[in-house]
């Protein structure tokens, strides 16, 4: 049971284990008030934006600390504090919310680290932040000029910090002075690309040539056409042709197709 506001929120934790031994948790939300459709902050009678980062933020450190209270118990001087990863404005609050589990005498997540990584320069918002139950000696971590900016209080917090681009970083550090950001692109795995050129029988797999990346990238395009339903030839004639993809989240920011949006004419014309 989370207390959110003051108020009593039930939430259901689902649990798996990934075959390399890590733990995922889901968090699902019985009030159907927080979570109930994908990116719809304010709508269809659902929570706002900060409603909802309030409600994925408290939840995974709660989640966090039941799951390590258990684990210290199993194992008692064995025990190791996690290392709590937050991506993006959504979870940007993860490290406040811990801070104030700290202060609040509970040791379990004391020595824990936390890690931020920003996504997106554009998902920072304020709006409604100051509804939020952050005491008053822990705004100073997302205060700008006055207003409050969730991004800015996982980079501040945090014992480390990243975006997924040197634009990106660039742009950030701008925002928040004084806090090292790494830029950490996003992409797919080398070692993905790596496999893909060895079995397109590439010499050096680290140093690759012009030809032997057009080798392999031309059969990973036809191994997926090919998983897509289409027949031999035509995923023969697919893998000759240039491919322009978007994979991402679905959400105004980065896929607007406004003047400068991510998806507008002039940035499709420039990729072709």
């Amino acid at each position: 049971m989370l207390d959110i506001r003051g108020r009593p929120v039930p939430m259901q934790v689902y649990m798996s284990r990934l075959p390399d031994g890590r733990v995922a948790w889901l968090l699902a939300d019985l009030t159907e008030y927080y979570a109930r459709v994908m990116y719809a902050y304010g709508r269809f009678g659902q929570a706002s934006w900060a409603e909802f980062a309030e409600w994925i933020s408290e939840g995974a450190v709660a989640a966090i600390g039941c799951e390590m209270h258990d684990r210290r118990a199993r194992r008692g001087d064995a025990y190791r504090p996690p290392l709590i990863s937050a991506h993006d404005a959504q979870t940007a609050l993860v490290p406040e919310v811990k801070l104030r589990l700290d202060q609040s005498g509970d040791s379990i997540l004391w020595q824990a680290r936390e890690y931020f990584t920003t996504h997106t320069v554009l998902n920072r918002p304020g709006e409604h932040l100051e509804t939020m139950g952050i005491p008053e000696g822990h705004r100073w971590a997302g205060d700008r000029m006055g207003w409050l900016d969730a991004t800015s209080f996982g980079i501040r917090i945090a014992d480390g910090r990243n975006a997924v681009s040197s634009a990106h970083a660039a742009e950030v550090e701008s925002i928040d002075p004084g806090f090292d950001i790494v830029a950490i692109s996003n992409g797919t795995s080398i070692r993905d690309f790596e496999e893909r050129l060895r079995t397109s029988g590439a010499a050096d797999l680290r140093n690759p040539t012009s030809e032997e990346i057009q080798h392999a990238k031309a059969a990973a395009k036809k191994d997926l056409a090919l998983a897509l339903g289409f027949a031999a030839g035509e995923a023969e004639a697919i893998s000759r042709r240039m491919v322009i993809s978007y994979s991402g989240r679905m959400v105004p920011e980065k896929v607007s197709r406004g003047e400068n949006g991510a998806l507008c004419d002039a940035n499709l014309r420039e990729l072709a």
